[in-house]
């Protein structure tokens, strides 16, 4: 009985005037992911934006500075430092094909 006084609570949202009887649960659940479609997509621009800032942060810190050499030393920070070079590299690629995909549309 929850499950089914949640459903008709968001279904009188979505749309107020419809029959209850023929609706669907999962069509109505795809209808309110869409609503909620350019917020999603902002927040994970800033995020993704955000990460680049910091793994390119950390791979500089690793790079120029002592930051954990006693534990992280020759090959072992070397390839470190490459995997998050190359992890920015890859998170700023996504992030430029998803804002040209948004531009496009």
């Amino acid at each position: 009985m929850l499950f089914q006084s949640s459903y008709q609570f968001q279904n009188s949202i979505i749309e107020p005037n419809a029959k209850k009887s023929h609706d669907h649960p999962m069509i109505m659940a795809f209808f309110i992911k869409t609503e909620m479609k350019p917020f999603v997509e902002q927040i994970t621009l800033w995020f993704g934006m955000i990460m680049v800032l910091i793994v390119t942060a950390g791979a500089f810190a690793f790079t120029f500075t002592d930051l954990l050499e006693d534990r992280l030393y020759g090959t072992k920070r070397t390839f470190f430092i490459t995997v998050l070079f190359a992890y920015a590299a890859y998170r700023s690629y996504r992030l430029y094909s998803v804002m040209k995909k948004k531009k496009v549309e």
